[in-house]
């Protein structure tokens, strides 16, 4: 299976479970990079930068994302077993 058809696939499931496409984008993004910031995750997930610290907070506060406090503000994901319980 190719990378692209994975992620379309891993995609599809995040949808299935409530996510929003641009919460799905943003979530892919942080899974394959560790921690970024939100104009990294803008810029790599295609959300615009208006619109990613929405999409930031709905996935911390849906217990999928991790932020650590300071400046820049430094995104990563919770372990992905642990977060998809929570949905």
């Amino acid at each position: 299976m190719s990378r692209k058809s994975n992620a379309e696939e891993l995609m599809l499931k995040l949808r299935n479970l409530g996510l929003t496409p641009y919460e799905a984008k943003a979530y892919l993004v942080l899974l394959r990079n560790k921690v970024m910031t939100s104009t990294q995750i803008s810029k790599e997930a295609h959300i615009p930068q208006p619109r990613v610290y929405d999409v930031l907070k709905s996935l911390e506060d849906k217990g999928l994302v991790i932020v650590s406090e300071g400046r820049p503000k430094l995104y990563r994901v919770e372990e992905p077993r642990k977060a998809l319980k929570k949905l």
